[in-house]
């Protein structure tokens, strides 16, 4: 599971690696993450 979630994060990155808020993103989807395995 980790090298799926590690893409899943590194794929974000790369797609708001332009954005200055990108670190904002990448954290949000770390934080639903959290969240969904957290209620499992």
């Amino acid at each position: 599971m980790e090298v799926i979630v590690g893409s899943a994060i590194m794929k974000r990155i790369a797609s708001h690696q332009q954005d200055l808020s990108m670190i904002g993103h990448a954290a949000e989807f770390v934080r639903s993450l959290k969240t969904a395995m957290a209620s499992a």
